[in-house]
């Protein structure tokens, strides 16, 4: 009975500091973390770059689709309007498009 006892106390003890040891190690990885680990708070984020100059908001939606969808029909519109060669007008849910004369260079594409 002794010796159990004995073997018990050795068990109890060896995980007692096992424990303990973990305890301490994750107390000091928490405050190294709190100390230097913390993201900073997020604020807005600003591109900062160019588009290519030689491409067209049309030609960069394809290759970034590699392939056509609406939104490079709706680009190409836009893109025409900035230009001066379209002029997009609005009466209730229609909308029309009108042909202008414009001088403005184009991409290619």
């Amino acid at each position: 009975m002794q010796r159990r006892s004995l073997r018990l106390l050795v068990l109890g003890g060896s995980l007692l500091l096992a424990l303990v040891t973990f305890l301490s190690i994750l107390a000091y990885l928490y405050t190294m973390w709190k100390r230097y680990g913390r993201d900073p708070e997020a604020g807005v984020i600003f591109p900062h770059y160019e588009p290519p100059a030689a491409y067209s908001p049309t030609s960069a939606r394809y290759i970034t689709r590699m392939g056509y969808d609406t939104k490079v029909f709706t680009a190409a519109v836009i893109n025409l309007a900035v230009k001066g060669y379209v002029s997009i007008t609005r009466k209730e849910k229609e909308y029309t498009l009108e042909k202008l004369q414009s001088s403005a260079a184009l991409a290619p594409g």
